[in-house]
């Protein structure tokens, strides 16, 4: 039995000696090193462990350090139990130039959004143009789900209830924003922010008859939501949403899973350095709210006052 225990621990130890070589590797190509120097380091292995990795050609050596032959492109052959693992450095690498333009991305943006807390921060008319931009782009995303059964029965063909869905979007947000952040409509939000080069053109906010908004607002329960919907939780999504609304009318926004974290903390730190509260109280008001649409049978506002996915 201890044998096999010993077997077990030793094998353990060579899968997590591999397993940090391969981090290495992964660590480097995020800080955007030449592939000639990526994963060296020196190291503190036992000699048996080092070894073990020179009778299977893994190691690469440069003066005092080693690095995995990551030059050997059929080594994870080696390790079958680490197949995941070299996945995920086979992606690295192969993806290293797309990865580092990702990395730029996040950078620029990140400038960006300090920019915006240091000039703006106080400013309340464009803090609440942003929110008002943030809404609309949450409501455009999510589109205005609702029960079949109640679109058919309110006179839309499905068609029907698609565009006038969405172009009853602006109306919503212009409303929501009216009663529970300030007197700012879209054109008003899109105006300023264009004047203060944050933003560079306008998007299409295409009219509707006012009877087709009040069939469309019946049919999503609207005055029931919106009566629901208070001021600091929707400034939250507004603000985290204009945070994606920017990162794309910038082209800034990332690809990849790495970068999407990044993503998340900028967010974070735009939203707290405005609203001064933590997200995780934000978070726990958001969940109430969820759980309070699903008991009252309107489930679907869950949709359109949601995070994005990237959070």
């Amino acid at each position: 039995m201890t044998q096999a225990c010993n077997g077990a621990e030793l094998f353990n130890e060579r899968m997590t000696s591999v397993r940090v070589l391969i981090q290495y590797v992964i660590e480097d190509v995020l800080d955007q090193k030449s592939l000639n120097n990526l994963g060296w380091r020196v190291v503190d292995f036992k000699e048996g462990i080092i070894h073990f990795l020179n009778q299977l050609n893994c190691l690469q050596r440069r003066g005092d350090q080693i690095r995995l032959n990551i030059t050997d492109k059929y080594i994870g052959d080696k390790f079958p139990t680490l197949k995941r693992d070299f996945n995920k450095l086979k992606y690295y690498l192969e993806n290293r130039e797309i990865i580092y333009a990702d990395i730029k991305k996040v950078n620029d943006l990140e400038r960006n959004i300090d920019d915006v807390i240091q000039r703006y921060k106080d400013d309340i008319t464009i803090i609440n143009c942003m929110i008002c931009i943030g809404v609309w782009k949450m409501f455009s995303f999510s589109g205005i789900a609702a029960p079949m059964e109640k679109v058919i029965e309110s006179g839309f063909s499905p068609k029907e209830w698609a565009l006038s869905s969405y172009k009853t979007i602006k109306y919503l947000t212009n409303g929501l924003i009216n009663k529970k952040i300030d007197d700012v409509t879209l054109y008003l939000a899109f105006k300023k922010l264009i004047e203060i080069d944050l933003l560079n053109s306008y998007p299409e906010l295409p009219d509707l008859e006012v009877e087709i908004i009040e069939r469309v607002k019946y049919v999503i329960n609207w005055d029931f939501i919106e009566e629901n919907i208070f001021p600091q939780l929707l400034s939250y999504l507004g603000l985290t949403w204009f945070v994606v609304s920017l990162a794309d009318e910038l082209n800034l926004m990332p690809s990849y899973t790495d970068s999407s974290i990044r993503l998340t903390y900028i967010i974070r730190k735009f939203v707290e350095s405005i609203l001064e509260i933590k997200i995780e109280d934000l978070d726990e008001e958001l969940k109430g709210l969820h759980d309070f649409f699903n008991g009252n049978q309107v489930e679907w506002a869950n949709e359109m006052f949601s995070l994005p996915e990237v959070v």
